[in-house]
């Protein structure tokens, strides 16, 4: 297994193009059998000339890409340029099961995931998608159903900021909407991460009365009530992050006695309903749910992340390539130095190829079930399923 990642900075597209599939074969030792790229700046048809470039050595080779505001290749951030991110992979012994469809395959009475029937052994899923044109939500709803414990990974295309400007590549070709894909099944290890980048505040909470996204009631008191008391207890610091938004921390597992970094799944505070002393969230809020109020600033999340790959330092020598998806409200929006997410990986992790993009969305597991997540990096590391 060998990934090689490959990265162009030209205003041009022709060079681009070249430059990061030129002799892609010959530094993986044969040719590739994937190839992902996310470009910036570029038409989306730059994806297809992509494609075709690495179809006239590469014939079997399956490619996917997808336009974003900005990219990522090794320990770079290619913010505010023109670019080419691209990960070249050899797999042997992995199946790739493509995937291309639209809201209406989402939608219909049989289930997307019945497109996986024939791959009983999957290990994860990469998904991207159209933020305009589909739903996200559901598609990973009707995966966490069949497919419980699968991660599903990947982002939202970042390109446009109105429906039909983003492009997607997959195997039937360029696309404005719907999703692009694979599942990977076979001699394949896949591990996941989720940085959300979150500070708890506060206690943590059973929500005794809910309905559709209201948060009613809180250990059976007003839930907007415990919101302001929580908030007049914040320190001096904590409470300057209030203008960053408030942010309602589902846990995933409410069984555990005790959570902490990674048991919570963010939920953006939509608003309150003072008259009923409800919370609106971005989300489903379920009676009995355990929750907690969170604040978001460059702090924490760099310390989540860090402390995330800390976690998965032993297992770098085996790790032969990583996909990082970040909020393109992350980067420099965030920290006021550049190549934050990216760096902090291939510090991390030496030697591991890195690409991937901005992303209006990201899409990762948090517990046994996948989710789209909002100002986080989530990263997918790819390592063979027995030592080589």
């Amino acid at each position: 297994m060998r990934f090689v990642a490959r990265c162009s900075t030209s205003d041009t597209a022709a060079d681009a193009v070249v430059h990061v599939t030129r002799e892609l074969a010959a530094e993986l030792g044969g040719a590739p059998d994937l190839v992902i790229a996310f470009t910036a700046r570029h038409a989306g048809e730059v994806l297809t000339e992509i494609a075709h470039h690495v179809h006239a050595d590469s014939p079997g080779a399956l490619v996917l890409g997808a336009t974003a505001e900005a990219t990522l290749s090794g320990p770079r951030e290619l913010e505010g340029t023109h670019s080419i991110s691209l990960m070249a992979a050899r797999l042997p012994g992995v199946t790739l099961t493509p995937l291309q469809f639209t809201q209406a395959r989402i939608e219909a009475p049989e289930p997307w995931t019945t497109l996986l029937r024939d791959t009983p052994d999957l290990r994860g899923i990469l998904v991207l998608a159209d933020p305009f044109s589909t739903d996200v939500r559901a598609l990973l709803e009707t995966s966490n159903e069949n497919h419980r414990g699968v991660p599903v990974f990947g982002g939202l295309a970042s390109a446009a900021r109105t429906p039909g400007g983003n492009t997607l590549f997959g195997p039937d070709g360029p696309t404005h909407e719907g999703v692009v894909g694979l599942a990977f099944s076979g001699a394949v290890r896949i591990d996941t991460l989720v940085s959300q980048g979150c500070k708890p505040v506060g206690k943590s909470f059973i929500a005794t009365r809910c309905d559709r996204n209201f948060i009613h009631t809180l250990r059976g008191r007003p839930a907007l009530e415990v919101l302001r008391e929580v908030l007049q207890e914040l320190s001096p610091a904590d409470e300057a992050l209030l203008d960053n938004g408030i942010f309602v921390g589902r846990a995933i597992d409410e069984y555990r006695t005790h959570h902490g970094r990674g048991d919570f799944l963010m939920q953006g505070l939509l608003g309150a309903n003072p008259a009923e002393g409800a919370l609106a969230i971005a989300g489903e809020a379920r009676t009995g749910m355990t929750v907690q109020f969170h604040v978001r600033d460059a702090v924490s999340a760099d310390e989540d992340l860090r402390q995330l790959l800390e976690a998965r330092r032993t297992d770098a020598a085996e790790m032969r390539g990583a996909l990082l998806f970040s909020c393109n409200g992350r980067g420099l929006r965030m920290w006021q130095e550049p190549n934050h997410d990216a760096g902090l990986i291939v510090e991390a992790l030496p030697g591991v190829p890195v690409a991937g993009f901005f992303a209006a969305g990201e899409l990762g597991p948090v517990g046994p079930q996948s989710f789209v997540h909002g100002f986080t990096a989530s990263v997918a590391l790819f390592s063979p399923l027995t030592k080589e």
